[in-house]
This record gives C-alpha cells, sequence and structure tokens, in this order.
C-alpha cells in the first residue's frame, strides 16, 4: 500500500499531464491523442516531424466535421482559413496550430483529425 501511494505521487511528479485539465478535456475530446499532443508540446515542429505529421507554414491540414445545423463554410470564414475545401459537413484545410485550438472549442466543432495517409507498398 505504502509503495503504491510512493509510486503515485512520485508519478504526478515528475510525469505531468500533456495539457492543463481544462484544456485537455476539450482537446483530447474533440481530437485524436496525437494531434493534441502536437497542440500541447512544447516543440510541435520537433513532435511534427518526428511523427511524420506534415506541417506547412506552421500549419497542420485536418478534416473538421461539424454539427448538422452548422456551416464548413462559415466556420472557415470565423477562423480566417485560407483554400479550404468544403464536402458535406466536413471542411478541410491548413489550420495554424494556435487556430486549432480555438478552433476544437467551438461548439459547432464535432470531431478534428488529420487525414489518412496513404502508403506506398513495394
Amino acid at each position: 500500500m505504502k509503495i503504491t501511494i510512493i509510486l503515485l505521487i512520485l508519478t504526478v511528479t515528475f510525469f505531468p499531464p500533456l495539457c492543463s485539465a481544462e484544456e485537455g478535456s476539450e482537446i483530447y475530446r474533440k481530437m485524436p491523442a496525437m494531434l493534441a499532443d502536437l497542440l500541447a508540446s512544447k516543440t510541435p515542429v520537433n513532435y511534427a516531424k518526428d511523427r511524420g505529421i506534415g506541417l506547412k507554414d506552421g500549419a497542420v491540414k485536418v478534416i473538421v466535421e461539424v454539427g448538422e445545423n452548422s456551416s464548413p463554410a462559415e466556420l472557415a470564414v470565423k477562423y480566417s482559413l485560407a483554400g479550404f475545401k468544403v464536402n458535406k459537413n466536413l471542411l478541410i484545410s491548413y489550420v495554424k496550430l494556435d487556430t486549432l485550438k480555438e478552433l476544437c472549442k467551438d461548439p459547432s466543432v464535432i470531431f478534428v483529425r488529420m487525414p489518412a495517409r496513404l502508403l506506398r507498398m513495394g
């Protein structure tokens, strides 16, 4: 019992969460862990490079699913996203990391993910 408590204290002390509880719950609820960890990273460029996440001028390409009563195009305009594409309730765009944090807090956003990567065989 004492060992468990000591291990728990050491874990909390030396391995803090990647983001604050408030920010983390919102981010992790609306996107995959790898994307949320990218946002929480102190060195996002290195994090992205190490994991094969493509960044273009400090922005990551994402697919944003919005609620049925929301407009993906209006969301893109609200967050000043240039060069976006819309497909039904999906918004596809490069989004700056700081903007992505705000975007995932928007009530009209259901989920944010990166596009699937195709792997070459052979």
